[in-house]
């Protein structure tokens, strides 16, 4: 630890500019992959309670906000919605969601690829590596196997 070196009072300073910072940028880059242009007071809210539906339903953070990218304004249906089994609970969020995304001026197409951009369609897990390095190893001969244990 550092803090036998450094002030108390100026690190704790440091950290408060931190914590500012961070969560101007997690604000924004969550804005992002609501596909919100514009920040609004309530948009921590309405990411908040999407969050305690996906951990309610299990729903994966990734696949979530990239099904997310296709909602269209004028559209009340979602392909996101077979994902949750509490649909009801799915729709009222989906319906403040919606009305959001109305607030904005910009038009779908361009919402979508800004969204496409910052929630990807696949995430290489460690899990997957480890399979696709188990499988590789398997494949590989004698003394190559060995090292991969």
């Amino acid at each position: 630890t550092l803090t036998p070196f450094i002030e108390i009072d100026a690190l704790n300073r440091a950290l408060d500019r931190y914590q500012d910072a961070l969560l101007t940028h997690y604000g924004q880059r969550m804005r992002q992959k609501l596909g919100f242009f514009t920040e609004q007071k309530d948009d921590n809210v309405l990411l908040n309670e999407l969050f305690s539906l996906m951990a309610r339903e299990g729903s994966d953070y990734t696949r979530t906000f990239r099904m997310l990218s296709h909602t269209e304004q004028q559209s009340a249906s979602s392909p996101l919605r077979d994902s949750f089994i509490d649909r009801a609970a799915f729709d009222a969020w989906f319906d403040r969601y919606r009305a959001r995304l109305r607030t904005e001026a910009v038009d779908d197409a361009l919402r979508q690829q800004q969204m496409q951009r910052v929630n990807p369609a696949i995430v290489l897990r460690n899990c997957d590596l480890a399979g696709a390095t188990r499988d590789r190893c398997a494949q590989l001969a004698g003394a190559t196997r060995d090292r991969c244990g």
